[in-house]
Parts: structure tokens; sequence; C-alpha cells
């Protein structure tokens, strides 16, 4: 065997025959930055960017100014990346006289050598809108477009050699004519176009901009009036239509590219590979059934989303593989690596992440790999799809009849109003400990809607209510206390409103009084909290109903005085703001006995200027300290 050029003498040329045993086709030498390579750094830095909106909106606030060069951050490491991977110099493709060492492409530093009889077929087909030859072998499919060499036509060149050394080979007339009935096989179904995946990526856009555009901005109401899928609703309501139509929707551009590519991909393999109608049949009804299983299994509030659909391709994709395996042609051929890879990596994805419907993803692989076995009936050698079976085109068509009928009820249910739905989901998220996070935030989304129903208020403060006590998170107590407070102006009257905002900042002082005291920022909440009641009533936050009370300070004599306007049975907690000339700069926290007066020495941090504002109290059996405990509210006052 000759792995390398043979050393010729001086005065000797090498004969015809030692000239073919080494030859040598070099590839383009690499570059750093190719159209592709900045197509795809491109839509990275797109998704980066998107992802840092999604996190702006998660977190209900805005991400530092640094993060805004995330973008480039990433784009700088992938460039970063690829010049360690690309190679040094040019690749080369080497003719041996047994063997052939292959470059895995023209940018990889790795290269194969393998035997003339360890390859499959050699095909050629346009890839990225080129001309590209396709070498396929047991263990890998390699690819190399025109524009690797230096010249447009040398692929031809490596072509016609390649075959002409199969055919010198042990056995080669037969080798290559397995070869070339292979190939063919290959261009007659890359030659076919698929017809329904095309169409699926224009009725999800559709969806999405519908769903974008026509639904209220609160993520729970653009949920439910879509049309996701829900355990709620579809059982506890009879919507059935909600497990056709949760399929054609999306929770955000990210998550339909994502889906919208896989599509591209399996939908367009498997409208080759099985035929139109079984493809069509597959697509939705493993659709449906990953829209079933997340109804049995999972305990999401909604799912949506294509990747049923998706993971039920990639089932029928395996079927395939089990059933032909090295029958298929390439490039629909993969390796038992790309599985375990692919498999793995969905599988974590699906389970480690908690905003992924697994039960989703799994029943449509499930289903996808049995409906795919079924199809494929005792079929034993692969062959082009033909016309296919009655049953076959009645069940496509029945499918693509129920999801178009659940469509029209899906537009019928979103023109329409539903407050006992909209109650219904308000309760269940208030019940649920695990969605005390998801409750608040959307009821605070929900209060923000200028168009909702003028009796929302009354789920939504039972909802904020309810999910308040399942969280000890501080963001949280005081978004449901803030939504609380902006839900009670519409109530009728005056005095139910003033008692709602009450019994809201009752319970975040509470909360705020069971929290440590070192914590300065929770009591400077309450503060505003308390002085903007204040404002608005002119009256300090008494949510106890506690008798009128005062309090005052005496620069010279240095004393703060509480009194109130009859005895108090029980101690008292209260809050004191002191400033001057409009800023406040302490918030004093004190205990009063049960009485009706007390003096205390005030803190040395207090000036001679400073004006107090006694902002809320509260009983508090426990409260017997003597000193004041001090909050600063601003950096003077350090």
């Amino acid at each position: 065997m000759n792995d390398g050029p043979k050393e010729h003498a001086p005065d000797a040329l090498p004969s015809p025959e030692e000239e073919r045993s080494d030859l040598r086709i070099p590839m383009v030498a690499p570059s750093l930055i190719t159209r592709s390579f900045a197509t795809l750094l491109g839509a990275l830095c797109f998704g980066v960017w998107l992802l840092l909106g999604e996190a702006e909106s998660l977190l209900a606030t805005e991400l530092p100014p640094l993060a805004s060069l995330a973008p480039l951050a990433v784009a700088l490491v992938a460039i970063g990346l690829r010049k360690l991977w690309l190679p040094s110099q040019a690749q080369t493709i080497v003719f041996g006289e047994t063997t052939l060492t292959l470059p895995r492409s023209s940018t990889s530093r790795r290269a194969d050598t393998l035997s003339y009889q360890d390859l499959r077929t050699a095909v050629p087909l346009v890839v990225r809108r080129e001309p590209a030859l396709v070498l396929d072998s047991a263990n890998r499919t390699y690819i190399y477009t025109a524009s690797d060499f230096n010249h447009p036509e040398t692929w031809r060149l490596v072509w016609a050699e390649l075959l002409e050394r199969v055919r010198a080979g042990q056995g080669g007339p037969e080798h290559l004519s397995r070869m070339r009935a292979l190939a063919e096989l290959c261009q007659e179904i890359t030659g076919k176009r698929a017809w329904f995946t095309p169409r699926l990526l224009v009725v999800l856009a559709i969806a999405f901009a519908a769903q974008s555009f026509l639904t209220p901005p609160v993520e729970v109401l653009k949920h439910l009036y879509a049309g996701a899928n829900s355990a709620l609703l579809v059982f506890d309501q009879g919507q059935i239509f909600r497990v056709f139509t949760a399929n054609l929707l999306h929770g955000g551009l990210i998550h339909l590219g994502f889906n919208a590519m896989g599509l591209l991909f399996l939908g367009t393999y498997l409208e080759r590979l099985f035929g139109l109608a079984p493809t069509i049949l597959l697509t939705l009804a493993t659709a449906l059934a990953g829209a079933i299983a997340s109804l049995l299994g999972s305990d999401a509030l909604f799912s949506v989303g294509i990747s049923t659909a998706l993971f039920g391709l990639l089932g029928a994709y395996l079927a395939l593989h089990l059933r032909f395996g090295a029958q298929l042609p390439p490039p629909y051929r993969q390796t038992r690596r790309w599985w375990i890879t692919v498999l793995a990596l969905n599988t974590a994805v699906s389970v480690l992440l908690p905003v992924i419907d697994a039960w989703g993803h799994f029943g449509g692989l499930l289903a996808g790999l049995a409906l795919g076995l079924l199809l494929l009936g005792r079929q034993r050698h692969f062959e082009p799809p033909r016309a296919s079976a009655t049953w076959i085109n009645l069940s496509a068509a029945g499918l693509v009849a129920a999801y178009t009928l659940a469509v029209f009820f899906a537009i019928h249910y979103a023109t329409g109003e539903h407050p006992e739905d909209e109650a219904l989901l308000a309760h269940a998220m208030a019940d649920d400990a695990d969605k005390a996070a998801l409750a608040i935030e959307s009821a605070a989304q929900w209060a923000d809607y200028p168009e909702r129903r003028p009796d929302a208020h009354t789920y939504l403060s039972t909802m904020l209510t309810r999910a308040r006590a399942h969280t000890d998170d501080p963001y949280l107590i005081w978004r449901a206390t803030t939504t609380l407070r902006q839900l009670a102006e519409d109530l009728p009257s005056p005095e139910e409103r003033r008692a709602q905002e009450l019994e809201a900042l009752g319970a975040f002082e509470r909360f705020v009084r069971s929290q440590p005291s070192d914590d300065p920022e929770l009591r400077a909440t309450l503060a505003y909290e308390s002085f903007t009641f204040e404002q608005r009533y002119e009256t300090f936050v008494n949510p106890d109903g506690l008798s009128p009370q005062r309090v005052d300070w005496n620069p010279e004599t240095r004393e703060i005085t509480w009194q109130a306007t009859s005895a108090l049975d029980v101690p008292a907690r209260y809050y004191v703001l002191a400033g001057a000339q409009g800023q406040a700069r302490l918030l004093l926290e004190g205990c009063a006995p049960a009485g009706a007066q007390h003096r205390r020495p005030a803190p040395d941090a207090m000036q001679s200027d400073d004006v107090l504002f006694l902002v809320m109290s509260v009983e508090d059996p426990s409260c017997h300290r003597e000193d004041w405990q001090l909050y600063p509210l601003s950096p003077e006052s350090d």
C-alpha cells in the first residue's frame, strides 16, 4: 500500500501507473470569513439579540448597558473558534493505490483514509446552490462543492478519477454497479421538490402573526384567545379544538425560528423519502399525539409549538433507519454517531429546561416511530415513494379537514369574550404554589391592559392575594402589593378602594417585618408605598384601624413624641420618614407601648431642619424595643 508520493531519481520520470497511484488534488485555502459563515454569524448575533429581549421580559427589568455588547462578544468568540478550527494550509485529496484520503471538509483540520471498497457511492448534487460531489462511506458522508477547489470543474475530475480507481480495484465492476445504482436512487429522490413542508411553514408564519398582533398583549390572555393547549380548558370546558390549534402557535420568534429550521430539514427529507400523503399524515398525526401526551402528563398551564410534529418526524426518520439502514442513499442516511448526538441533545434539552414540554416532545417521538414503522409495513428494501395506499390518503385528508375545522373554532372563540375562562385560569394559577411567580406577573400584566374587562379586578385581586401566600420572594410580594393597589382604582367607592390598599400595604408590612432587618431596600420600598398612600388619602397607613396618631420632634431637646387620640390596648410598630426640603433621608422604625403617649430621644442621624412624617402604624404585640431602627434612604444619610 502506498500512503504518500513516491521518491524518484532525478534522471528518471515516474511511470503513468506511479503518477496515478499518487495523485493529489489540492483544495482552496480556507478563508476565515466566507459568505455562509457570515450568514450563520449574522443569524447567531440576531438570536442573541432576541434572547436579550426575552431575558428582559422574563426578568421584568432592563439589563445593564454592558449586556448590549453580548452579540458582538458572541461574534468574536465564534470567529476565534473558527480561526482555531481552520487548517493552517489548504487540504488535499490524495488518491493512493488502494486507499483514498478525504478531508472532512475544506475548512476542517481532520481527514480520513479509507479503501475504495469502503465507498458506497459518489453522486453529483446541487448543494447551497452550486454543483457538489457527495461521497458516502459506511461511517461518514463527504460533500465537496465547486467552490472548494481552485477551478470550478475540479470536482468533476475528482469524480472521474474516483470512478476509475474503483473500477480498477478488486471486484471493481460489481462495486461500481452498486455505487451507480445508489447514486441513481439518490438523484431520483433529491429531484422531488417538497410541497407540503414549505406551505406548512407559511401557515405557521401566518398563525404567529395573528397570535402576535390580534390577541391581547398579556401572555395568559394571548394563549387563551389564540387557542393554546390547556388541560384545564380542554377537560373542564370541553374546548377540544385547542389540541389541534396549539401546534400552529409559538411562544416567541426564537421558538418559531428553531422549529421552522428543524421542520424545513426533516419535513423536506421525509417528503422525499415517504411521499406527500404519508408526510402529511406523519406531521399532523404526531402533532396531535404530542399535544394529547402534553395534556395527560404536563402540569403546564399552556403549551404551544409544532415541536410535537418535529419530534414525530424525527421518530419516523428513525424508523426508516431501523428498517433500511445502509440502503438509504446519501445525504439522507445518518450515522450512528449522528443519531446518538441528536437524541441525547434533544432528550437533555427536553428534560433539563423547565420551559420545554417534554411530554409533548416524547409523545410525538414515540408516535412518529410507531406510525413510521406502520407506514413502511412489510417493505424490506428501500425504494422511492410511489402512489400511497387509499387509507393513507384518506387519513391525511381527514386530518387536514380536522385541523381546518379546529382553526375555524379557534377564530370564533377569539372574536368573543370569555370571562368565565379568564376567571378559571386566574384561580388555577393562584391555587398552585408552583405557579405563584407566573400568577403574580400575569396579574400585573393583566392589570396594565387597558382593555381588560371591568369586572376583572375581582378575580385578579383574589389571584394576587392567594399567590402572595405561596411565595417569599421580595420582588413578587412587592409586585403583588403594587398591583393590588392599582386594581383598587376599579372599585366603585372610595371606602372600598382605601380598604383594599390598606390590606395590601398591611400584608406587605408583615412580610417586610419577617425579613432580616439588615436589608434596607425592603424598608425603603415600604416607606415609598406608604408615603404614596398618605399623599393620596392625606392620612397614614393604618390597616388595623388604630386610633389617629401623630409624631413630633423638638430639635432643641432632641426628643421625638408619639401620641394617639385615644390609648392603644396593645403595642404598635410605626414608621416615620425624616427629611428636609422635600427629600426623605431616613426611615425610622419604632415601637409605641400600650397607652396614649411616649417620648424617646431622637437618633444622632437626625438633623435640626428635619421634618417627620408618620407613614404607617400597625399592631404588633411583640414590639418592645426602646431604641430606633434606622434605614438610610439616600447616599447623603450614610
